[in-house]
Protein backbone atom coordinates (compact mmCIF):
# COMPACT_ATOMS: atom_id res chain seq x y z
CA UNK A 1 0.00 0.00 0.00
CA UNK A 2 1.35 3.42 -0.93
CA UNK A 3 1.84 6.10 1.70
CA UNK A 4 -0.07 8.84 -0.06
CA UNK A 5 -1.16 11.64 2.27
CA UNK A 6 -4.16 13.91 2.00
CA UNK A 7 -1.90 16.96 1.93
CA UNK A 8 -0.03 15.54 -1.09
CA UNK A 9 -3.32 15.14 -2.92
CA UNK A 10 -4.38 18.66 -1.98
CA UNK A 11 -1.10 20.03 -3.34
CA UNK A 12 -1.49 17.99 -6.53
CA UNK A 13 -5.01 19.27 -7.17
CA UNK A 14 -4.13 22.88 -6.34
CA UNK A 15 -1.17 22.89 -8.73
CA UNK A 16 -3.45 21.45 -11.41
CA UNK A 17 -5.96 24.27 -10.79
CA UNK A 18 -3.44 27.12 -10.72
CA UNK A 19 -0.73 25.78 -13.02
CA UNK A 20 1.77 27.34 -10.63
CA UNK A 21 3.98 26.08 -7.81
CA UNK A 22 4.41 29.66 -6.60
CA UNK A 23 0.67 30.33 -6.35
CA UNK A 24 0.06 26.99 -4.67
CA UNK A 25 2.74 27.74 -2.07
CA UNK A 26 1.08 31.11 -1.42
CA UNK A 27 -2.37 29.52 -1.09
CA UNK A 28 -1.13 26.97 1.46
CA UNK A 29 1.06 29.45 3.31
CA UNK A 30 4.19 27.30 2.97
CA UNK A 31 7.42 27.55 0.96
CA UNK A 32 7.66 26.61 -2.69
CA UNK A 33 10.32 24.04 -1.85
CA UNK A 34 7.87 22.31 0.51
CA UNK A 35 5.27 22.23 -2.27
CA UNK A 36 7.83 20.68 -4.60
CA UNK A 37 8.72 18.09 -1.96
CA UNK A 38 5.06 17.11 -1.47
CA UNK A 39 4.57 16.65 -5.21
CA UNK A 40 7.86 14.81 -5.76
CA UNK A 41 7.07 12.41 -2.90
CA UNK A 42 3.61 11.76 -4.35
CA UNK A 43 5.01 11.03 -7.80
CA UNK A 44 7.63 8.69 -6.30
CA UNK A 45 4.95 6.83 -4.35
CA UNK A 46 2.79 6.44 -7.47
CA UNK A 47 5.73 5.78 -9.78
CA UNK A 48 4.41 8.15 -12.46
CA UNK A 49 4.91 11.83 -13.36
CA UNK A 50 1.81 13.92 -12.82
CA UNK A 51 2.95 17.17 -14.45
CA UNK A 52 4.81 18.14 -17.55
CA UNK A 53 7.46 20.56 -16.31
CA UNK A 54 9.00 21.29 -19.70
CA UNK A 55 7.00 24.50 -20.10
CA UNK A 56 8.46 27.59 -18.50
CA UNK A 57 5.33 29.61 -17.94
CA UNK A 58 2.80 27.10 -16.66
CA UNK A 59 2.99 23.48 -15.64
CA UNK A 60 0.40 21.14 -17.13
CA UNK A 61 -0.92 17.70 -16.29
CA UNK A 62 0.44 14.62 -17.96
CA UNK A 63 -2.13 12.14 -19.32
CA UNK A 64 -1.75 10.15 -16.09
CA UNK A 65 -2.22 13.35 -14.12
CA UNK A 66 -5.38 14.13 -16.11
CA UNK A 67 -6.78 10.72 -15.23
CA UNK A 68 -5.88 10.88 -11.53
CA UNK A 69 -6.83 14.49 -10.76
CA UNK A 70 -10.64 13.92 -10.64
CA UNK A 71 -10.07 10.92 -8.35
CA UNK A 72 -7.87 13.04 -6.07
CA UNK A 73 -10.62 15.68 -5.89
CA UNK A 74 -13.15 13.07 -4.85
CA UNK A 75 -10.81 11.77 -2.12
CA UNK A 76 -10.41 15.32 -0.77
CA UNK A 77 -14.16 15.90 -0.89
CA UNK A 78 -14.77 12.62 0.96
CA UNK A 79 -12.19 13.61 3.57
CA UNK A 80 -13.97 16.95 4.06
CA UNK A 81 -17.30 15.15 4.48
CA UNK A 82 -15.65 12.73 6.89
CA UNK A 83 -14.42 15.60 9.08
CA UNK A 84 -17.79 17.36 8.94
CA UNK A 85 -19.59 14.18 9.97
CA UNK A 86 -17.11 13.66 12.79
CA UNK A 87 -17.79 17.21 14.03
CA UNK A 88 -21.53 16.59 13.87
CA UNK A 89 -21.23 13.34 15.82
CA UNK A 90 -18.94 14.97 18.35
CA UNK A 91 -21.56 17.64 19.03
CA UNK A 92 -24.00 14.88 19.97
CA UNK A 93 -21.73 13.47 22.66
CA UNK A 94 -22.91 14.70 26.10
CA UNK A 95 -20.66 17.26 27.76
CA UNK A 96 -19.57 15.56 31.00
CA UNK A 97 -19.58 18.01 33.90
CA UNK A 98 -18.98 17.78 37.63
CA UNK A 99 -20.16 20.33 40.17
CA UNK A 100 -20.26 20.93 43.89
CA UNK A 101 -23.61 21.17 45.66
CA UNK A 102 -23.71 24.97 45.72
CA UNK A 103 -23.07 25.33 42.01
CA UNK A 104 -25.08 22.32 40.81
CA UNK A 105 -28.18 23.38 42.74
CA UNK A 106 -28.12 27.15 42.94
CA UNK A 107 -26.14 28.60 40.01
CA UNK A 108 -25.75 26.18 37.11
CA UNK A 109 -29.43 25.24 36.56
CA UNK A 110 -30.30 28.75 35.38
CA UNK A 111 -27.13 29.07 33.30
CA UNK A 112 -27.41 25.63 31.72
CA UNK A 113 -31.07 26.28 30.89
CA UNK A 114 -30.01 29.40 28.98
CA UNK A 115 -27.20 27.48 27.28
CA UNK A 116 -29.39 24.58 26.14
CA UNK A 117 -31.99 27.05 24.87
CA UNK A 118 -29.29 28.67 22.74
CA UNK A 119 -27.79 25.30 21.70
CA UNK A 120 -30.72 22.84 21.63
CA UNK A 121 -28.59 20.17 19.92
CA UNK A 122 -26.15 20.02 22.85
CA UNK A 123 -26.60 17.65 25.76
CA UNK A 124 -24.73 17.28 29.04
CA UNK A 125 -24.22 14.84 31.89
CA UNK A 126 -23.88 16.37 35.36
CA UNK A 127 -22.18 14.57 38.23
CA UNK A 128 -22.28 16.01 41.73
CA UNK A 129 -19.87 15.78 44.62
CA UNK A 130 -17.99 17.81 47.19
CA UNK A 131 -15.39 20.27 45.92
CA UNK A 132 -12.67 17.71 46.66
CA UNK A 133 -14.57 15.00 44.79
CA UNK A 134 -15.17 17.26 41.79
CA UNK A 135 -11.47 18.04 41.55
CA UNK A 136 -10.59 14.34 41.74
CA UNK A 137 -13.06 13.62 38.92
CA UNK A 138 -11.49 16.31 36.74
CA UNK A 139 -8.04 14.97 37.54
CA UNK A 140 -8.86 11.36 36.62
CA UNK A 141 -10.89 12.59 33.60
CA UNK A 142 -14.15 10.96 34.69
CA UNK A 143 -15.57 14.43 34.11
CA UNK A 144 -14.24 16.90 31.57
CA UNK A 145 -15.12 20.19 33.28
CA UNK A 146 -15.59 20.88 36.97
CA UNK A 147 -17.26 23.63 38.97
CA UNK A 148 -16.23 23.92 42.61
CA UNK A 149 -14.53 25.81 45.34
CA UNK A 150 -10.76 25.61 45.72
CA UNK A 151 -9.55 22.12 46.55
CA UNK A 152 -5.76 22.43 46.52
CA UNK A 153 -4.96 20.09 43.60
CA UNK A 154 -2.04 21.87 41.97
CA UNK A 155 -2.15 19.94 38.69
CA UNK A 156 -5.51 21.47 37.76
CA UNK A 157 -6.35 24.88 36.28
CA UNK A 158 -8.75 27.12 38.22
CA UNK A 159 -10.60 29.90 36.39
CA UNK A 160 -12.44 32.26 38.79
CA UNK A 161 -16.18 32.33 38.11
CA UNK A 162 -17.55 34.34 40.99
CA UNK A 163 -17.38 34.68 44.74
CA UNK A 164 -20.10 34.12 47.30
CA UNK A 165 -20.42 34.93 50.99
CA UNK A 166 -20.77 32.48 53.84
CA UNK A 167 -23.19 33.53 56.59
CA UNK A 168 -24.61 32.01 59.73
CA UNK A 169 -28.18 30.94 59.03
CA UNK A 170 -30.91 30.75 61.68
CA UNK A 171 -34.67 30.21 61.80
CA UNK A 172 -36.77 33.33 61.46
CA UNK A 173 -37.88 33.33 65.08
CA UNK A 174 -38.47 36.23 67.48
CA UNK A 175 -35.22 35.42 69.32
CA UNK A 176 -33.07 35.70 66.22
CA UNK A 177 -35.01 38.65 64.82
CA UNK A 178 -34.21 40.53 68.03
CA UNK A 179 -30.53 39.62 67.72
CA UNK A 180 -30.46 40.78 64.12
CA UNK A 181 -32.23 44.02 65.03
CA UNK A 182 -29.60 44.90 67.63
CA UNK A 183 -26.81 44.28 65.12
CA UNK A 184 -25.58 40.89 66.31
CA UNK A 185 -23.09 39.21 64.02
CA UNK A 186 -22.22 35.65 63.12
CA UNK A 187 -19.56 35.24 65.80
CA UNK A 188 -22.12 35.66 68.61
CA UNK A 189 -23.95 32.57 67.38
CA UNK A 190 -21.11 30.10 67.00
CA UNK A 191 -21.62 28.66 70.50
CA UNK A 192 -25.07 27.36 69.52
CA UNK A 193 -25.94 23.86 68.24
CA UNK A 194 -24.86 23.70 64.63
CA UNK A 195 -25.61 21.60 61.55
CA UNK A 196 -22.44 21.29 59.52
CA UNK A 197 -21.49 19.97 56.10
CA UNK A 198 -19.53 16.79 55.60
CA UNK A 199 -15.72 16.95 55.50
CA UNK A 200 -14.42 17.68 52.00
CA UNK A 201 -17.13 20.18 51.14
CA UNK A 202 -16.12 23.63 49.96
CA UNK A 203 -17.94 25.30 52.84
CA UNK A 204 -16.21 23.15 55.46
CA UNK A 205 -12.77 23.89 54.00
CA UNK A 206 -13.37 27.65 53.85
CA UNK A 207 -14.93 27.72 57.31
CA UNK A 208 -11.96 25.92 58.85
CA UNK A 209 -9.50 28.37 57.28
CA UNK A 210 -11.48 31.57 57.78
CA UNK A 211 -12.40 30.94 61.42
CA UNK A 212 -8.70 31.08 62.23
CA UNK A 213 -8.89 34.81 61.47
CA UNK A 214 -11.14 35.15 64.50
CA UNK A 215 -9.07 32.83 66.68
CA UNK A 216 -11.69 30.06 66.55
CA UNK A 217 -10.95 26.38 66.04
CA UNK A 218 -13.55 24.81 63.79
CA UNK A 219 -13.47 21.67 65.95
CA UNK A 220 -14.71 23.71 68.92
CA UNK A 221 -18.09 24.27 67.24
CA UNK A 222 -21.04 22.44 68.75
CA UNK A 223 -21.78 20.18 65.78
CA UNK A 224 -24.98 18.27 66.47
CA UNK A 225 -25.18 16.77 62.99
CA UNK A 226 -23.37 16.44 59.68
CA UNK A 227 -25.10 16.36 56.33
CA UNK A 228 -24.13 16.45 52.67
CA UNK A 229 -27.53 17.70 51.47
CA UNK A 230 -28.03 21.45 51.64
CA UNK A 231 -31.81 21.31 51.31
CA UNK A 232 -31.99 19.04 54.35
CA UNK A 233 -29.78 21.42 56.34
CA UNK A 234 -31.99 24.39 55.42
CA UNK A 235 -35.16 22.54 56.35
CA UNK A 236 -33.71 21.49 59.70
CA UNK A 237 -32.58 25.05 60.46
CA UNK A 238 -36.03 26.36 59.56
CA UNK A 239 -37.58 23.82 61.94
CA UNK A 240 -35.30 24.99 64.75
CA UNK A 241 -32.95 22.00 64.93
CA UNK A 242 -29.91 24.25 64.99
CA UNK A 243 -28.06 26.92 63.08
CA UNK A 244 -25.67 26.46 60.15
CA UNK A 245 -23.14 28.21 57.95
CA UNK A 246 -24.29 28.38 54.35
CA UNK A 247 -23.56 30.29 51.17
CA UNK A 248 -25.73 33.28 50.34
CA UNK A 249 -26.37 31.60 46.98
CA UNK A 250 -28.04 28.72 48.81
CA UNK A 251 -30.52 30.78 50.82
CA UNK A 252 -31.70 33.49 48.43
CA UNK A 253 -35.22 32.08 48.16
CA UNK A 254 -35.54 31.37 51.88
CA UNK A 255 -34.45 34.93 52.73
CA UNK A 256 -36.88 36.33 50.19
CA UNK A 257 -39.72 34.25 51.68
CA UNK A 258 -38.53 35.16 55.21
CA UNK A 259 -38.10 31.54 56.23
CA UNK A 260 -34.49 32.06 57.40
CA UNK A 261 -32.27 34.85 58.71
CA UNK A 262 -28.65 35.50 57.75
CA UNK A 263 -25.93 36.84 60.05
CA UNK A 264 -22.75 38.00 58.27
CA UNK A 265 -19.25 37.58 59.63
CA UNK A 266 -17.36 40.76 60.60
CA UNK A 267 -14.38 42.43 58.94
CA UNK A 268 -15.54 42.18 55.35
CA UNK A 269 -17.43 38.93 55.75
CA UNK A 270 -16.41 35.39 54.95
CA UNK A 271 -16.09 35.02 51.18
CA UNK A 272 -14.96 32.15 49.01
CA UNK A 273 -14.05 31.87 45.35
CA UNK A 274 -15.90 29.52 43.04
CA UNK A 275 -14.02 28.16 40.05
CA UNK A 276 -14.35 26.49 36.69
CA UNK A 277 -11.85 23.64 36.95
CA UNK A 278 -10.07 22.06 33.97
CA UNK A 279 -7.31 19.55 33.41
CA UNK A 280 -4.34 20.95 31.45
CA UNK A 281 -3.63 17.45 30.08
CA UNK A 282 -7.04 17.33 28.37
CA UNK A 283 -7.66 18.71 24.88
CA UNK A 284 -11.05 20.41 24.94
CA UNK A 285 -13.34 20.46 21.92
CA UNK A 286 -15.17 23.41 20.41
CA UNK A 287 -18.45 22.63 22.17
CA UNK A 288 -16.72 22.33 25.54
CA UNK A 289 -14.88 25.62 25.04
CA UNK A 290 -18.11 27.36 24.03
CA UNK A 291 -19.81 26.04 27.16
CA UNK A 292 -16.96 27.20 29.40
CA UNK A 293 -16.95 30.68 27.85
CA UNK A 294 -20.74 30.91 28.21
CA UNK A 295 -20.75 29.85 31.86
CA UNK A 296 -17.94 32.25 32.82
CA UNK A 297 -19.75 35.14 31.14
CA UNK A 298 -23.08 34.28 32.81
CA UNK A 299 -21.51 33.71 36.21
CA UNK A 300 -20.12 37.22 36.08
CA UNK A 301 -23.70 38.50 36.15
CA UNK A 302 -24.44 36.54 39.34
CA UNK A 303 -21.48 37.51 41.51
CA UNK A 304 -18.17 39.26 41.83
CA UNK A 305 -15.15 37.76 40.08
Amino acid sequence: MTKVSLRQLEVFVRIAETGSFTQTAHDFGISQSTISTHLRTLEEELGVPLFDRSRRQKVSLTPVGEALCPLARRVIEQADRFEERARTERERIPLVLGASATLSQYLLPEILAAYTHRHPDRTYLMRRGSSAEVCRMVLDESVRIGFSGACGVERLTYVPMMSDELVVVTPNSAHYRDMLARGAGALELLHEPMLVHMDGSGITSVLETQLQRYGIDVHSLWAIGRNDDTETVKNMVEKGAGISVLSDLMIKEELKKKKLLAFPFPDGGMRRELYLVTNPDVEYGEAEQQLMDFIIAEANHHGTV
